[in-house]
């Protein structure tokens, strides 16, 4: 199993979606306004669930690994 570009963590009310690769930063960068989500330190950002299953076809749509 290859490694995840991007870690998605669940805490409930809020996802982290953690670049664990160049690439997966450089894809959240680019396409995660960052008015609209609450970055968290090392390029993760924090967001509400709502969101997650948008950004992750959308990372997996452009070739990432997310878990």
């Amino acid at each position: 199993m290859s490694r995840p570009d991007i870690r998605v963590e669940n805490h409930g009310s809020v996802v982290l979606l953690r670049p664990a690769t160049p690439a997966g930063r450089a894809w959240l960068e680019a396409n995660c306004d960052r008015s609209g989500y609450q970055p968290f330190g090392g390029g993760t950002l924090l967001c509400e669930p709502r969101y997650v299953a948008v950004i992750v076809a959308g990372a997996r749509g452009a070739g990432l690994e997310v878990r």
